[in-house]
C-alpha cells in the first residue's frame, strides 16, 4: 500500500479509537455524542475510501494553510479552558457568566477541532469537508430555533399546610436553604419581597468529576401576586421559576414551573439532551423536597 493510503489508513483508525474512547470512558455526557458524530463518521468514511482506493497525493493547497490556524485556535482555547477549569475546579465559587464563558471555550475548541479534522480529510477526498460541513451546518441550524432550546418543567404536590402560610414560608428566602442547597442568602434591597427585589445565594453544583462546588446566583423577583404566586428570574441566564399557590381539598396545591432557554452555544454542543436528561433524573428528588415542606412549615410560621 502507498505510503499516502497507509497515512489515510492510520489517521481513519485513529479517529475511530478516538472518538470510541470519548464515548465509552463518557458519563451521561451527550455533548461528546454530538462531537463525535459531528468529527468521526464522514472523515472516517473518506478517509477509508482513500485508504483502499487510494487517489491523488494530497497537495500543500490552502486547506494546509487552514488546518495549521485550526490548530493553533484549537490549542490556544484549549489552553484557556485549562484555566478556566481551574477557576471552577470542586470548592471554589464561581457565577453563571463563568460557566457560559466555560462553554464558549469548550465549542471553541471542539468547533475547531471538527474543522481541522474535515479539512485535513478534505486533503484526501475534497467531498468530505462538502458532506461534513452541510453535516455540520445542518445541526447549527437545527439548534437555531428558540422553541428547540427551550425547556419547560413542571411539578405539583398537594400539602396539609394552609396556602397562606405556604405562602408566606416561601416568600421569605431566609427559609430558602431550609430545602434548597444554598447558603449565604441575601436580599437587595433589604426587606420583604417585592417586583424588583433581587436574592443572592451561593448554590451546591456538582462538578464533572462528582465532587460539591459552588456557583453564586442572583436571582430577581419579576411577578409577584400577593398570596398566590412568584416569579423568580435568574440574573444574566435565561430561565425563571414560578410557584404558583391555591386551595385545594385536602390544604394547597403547591405547583412549581421551570422556563429555561439554553444559550445557543450551549444547544450546539448537545447540552439541551444532557439539560432534558437531567431533569428527568431529579424529578422525584424534586417531588421529594416539596413534600417535604408539611414538615418545615409549621416550624417556621407560627399559627394563627
Amino acid at each position: 500500500m502507498p505510503a499516502w493510503q497507509s497515512f489515510a489508513a492510520a489517521l481513519a483508525l485513529g479517529l475511530v479509537v478516538g472518538g470510541a474512547y470519548m464515548l465509552l470512558t463518557m458519563r451521561r455526557r451527550f455533548s461528546r455524542i454530538v462531537v463525535v458524530l459531528l468529527s468521526v463518521p464522514i472523515p472516517v468514511a473518506g478517509l477509508a475510501w482513500y485508504a483502499f482506493h487510494g487517489g491523488p497525493t494530497p497537495p500543500p493547497t490552502w486547506q494546509s494553510r487552514l488546518v495549521s490556524a485550526l490548530v493553533v485556535i484549537s490549542v490556544g482555547s484549549a489552553i484557556w479552558r485549562s484555566w478556566v477549569m481551574g477557576e471552577m475546579r470542586p470548592g471554589k465559587t464561581v457565577t453563571p457568566a463563568t460557566r457560559a464563558n466555560f462553554n464558549r471555550y469548550v465549542l471553541a475548541f471542539r468547533g475547531c477541532t471538527t474543522l481541522w479534522i474535515t479539512a485535513y480529510a478534505a486533503t484526501f477526498v475534497p467531498l468530505i469537508a462538502i458532506a461534513n460541513l452541510s453535516v455540520i451546518g445542518a445541526w447549527v441550524i437545527a439548534c437555531a430555533p428558540r422553541r428547540w432550546r427551550h425547556v419547560t418543567d413542571e411539578l405539583s404536590v398537594d400539602l396539609a399546610a394552609r396556602p397562606a402560610d405556604v405562602f408566606r414560608f416561601l416568600v421569605e428566602p431566609a427559609n430558602w436553604p431550609l430545602f434548597q442547597d444554598i447558603e449565604g442568602v441575601a436580599v437587595h434591597p433589604a426587606g420583604p419581597l417585592r417586583v424588583g427585589s433581587e436574592v443572592t445565594s451561593r448554590r451546591m453544583v456538582m462538578s464533572s468529576k462528582a465532587k460539591p462546588g459552588w456557583i453564586t446566583v442572583t436571582s430577581r423577583i419579576t411577578a409577584l401576586e400577593p398570596g398566590v404566586s412568584y416569579t423568580v428570574a435568574t440574573v444574566g441566564r435565561d430561565d425563571e421559576m414560578t410557584n404558583d399557590v391555591s386551595p385545594s381539598g385536602t390544604g394547597t396545591r403547591l405547583t412549581t414551573r421551570v422556563d429555561r432557554t439554553l444559550p445557543l452555544t450551549d444547544a450546539v454542543m448537545g447540552m439541551m439532551l444532557e439539560y432534558r436528561a437531567e431533569l428527568a433524573g431529579r424529578r422525584k428528588d424534586s417531588l421529594r423536597t416539596l413534600q417535604g415542606l408539611d414538615r418545615l412549615i409549621p416550624a417556621a410560621i407560627p399559627p394563627g
